[in-house]
This record gives C-alpha cells, structure tokens and sequence, in this order.
C-alpha cells in the first residue's frame, strides 16, 4: 500500500482525494473540541488546586513561616501535576 510504506507521496491517490476544503470544518470541529475539552480540565484542574491551597492556608494559619513551607510545596505539587 502506498501509504503504509512510510513514503507518503504527493501523488497517492489517497492524498489527493481529500480536498483541502472537505478537511476544513472536520478539522475546525476536532480542534474547537479539544480546545473546549482543555480549558474545563484546566478550570476543574485550578478549582482543586485552589481548593487545597485554601484548605492549606486555613489549617497553617497561625504560622506565617509555615504557609510559605505550604505555599512551596502547592508550587512544587503543582509543577509535578504538569510533567503528568
């Protein structure tokens, strides 16, 4: 097949029969989708973080030295929570 032999050609007919125009709005839809998708999971992903950094700073209240210790290791949760 000439597509499965990692020579993706212009001149396959598979290439050619997907107009540009065809393309467009399928592609428009997947991205506005994902789009969508990533800022609710970015929004639900905030509310929590928030959520535990306020529980934190209630629970550390009277030591202001340690709601900096508590405010690193939100920042470092944090950073960990991206690699993923």
């Amino acid at each position: 097949h000439a597509l499965n032999d990692g020579s993706h050609s212009c001149s396959s007919p598979a290439v050619i029969s997907f107009s540009p125009s065809s393309l467009k709005p399928l592609l428009q839809v997947m991205v506005s989708r994902v789009y969508v998708e990533t800022i609710e999971f970015q929004r639900s992903r905030t509310r929590e973080l928030a959520r535990r950094r306020f529980l934190a700073n209630e629970w550390l209240a009277p030591v202001e030295k340690r709601r900096t210790i508590c405010e690193k290791s939100s920042a470092a949760y944090f950073a960990w929570f991206i690699q993923i």
